[in-house]
């Protein structure tokens, strides 16, 4: 091989990917790693939500209206989705958490989906379990969707820090790559068709207000993973 690629922690970093893309191999007639699409994860996979399963994070106060509009959408397209909150039962009208943050594990979901609601993310960002959830999402390559107020657990989690840098870079000035110091301004009405934004999208980060966001998160989770994303080895395993 032309370069090495050095174990990254419990995720593949980008690099690692790189060099073993390139590896070759002296027992192939053609000196080539033998591929087999079959086995991949990435090439050939069908671009569709359907059969995915998806964790909603909410706590009393959740925003209602945005959960029920995920919650339909995701139906629409065959997947699934289970209420995940602090405790069972009701936490909005029409909103009752079938999960809690303790029964239940951010391995056992495709994805993770954050809704608005001042009071359900200042409960979420007062409990580790809820930061472990998108850390763990933003770690194994998952995709992560915010609406409203959703973007602060974000924002207050281990990714906040990874994310305004992605964000800021595609926005900000010469020489002032950290610009954006919260995802709202990202997530934002104004912004949610911006540059900042549509990087995190390339990453499977979906972050806005406007209605196009439940389609948007669909579309990502159709994606399934997003391979690549810049320093996983910082977040925690």
């Amino acid at each position: 091989m032309g370069g090495t690629a050095k174990p990254g922690g419990t995720a593949d970093s980008a690099a690692e990917m790189a060099v073993l893309a390139a590896a070759t191999t002296p027992t192939s007639a053609s000196g080539r790693l033998h591929r087999a699409k079959g086995l991949s994860q990435e090439e050939g996979q069908p671009r569709l939500a359907r059969g995915r399963k998806v964790a909603i994070l909410a706590a009393e106060g959740v925003n209602a209206a945005q959960v029920a509009a995920v919650s339909k959408a995701l139906t629409d397209a065959g997947a699934m989705a289970d209420i995940v909150g602090p405790h069972l039962g009701a936490l909005a009208e029409g909103v009752v958490a079938n999960k809690t943050l303790a029964n239940t594990d951010p391995v056992l979901y495709d994805a993770v989906l954050v809704p608005g609601g001042a009071a359900s993310i200042q409960t979420l960002i007062g409990l580790g379990d809820a930061h472990n959830f998108v850390a763990q999402a933003y770690k194994h390559a998952k995709p992560i969707g915010a609406l409203g107020e959703g973007t602060e657990l974000l924002t207050a989690s281990e990714i906040g820090r990874l994310l305004r840098a992605i964000a800021g870079a595609a926005q900000a000035p010469a020489g002032r790559p950290d610009a954006v110091q919260n995802l709202s301004e990202v997530g934002g009405m104004r912004l949610a068709s911006g540059a900042g934004a549509q990087q995190l999208a390339e990453y499977g980060i979906v972050v806005g207000q406007n209605g196009g966001t439940p389609a948007a998160f669909v579309s990502a989770l159709g994606h399934h993973r997003y391979w690549g994303r810049p320093n996983v080895g910082q977040v925690p395993a």
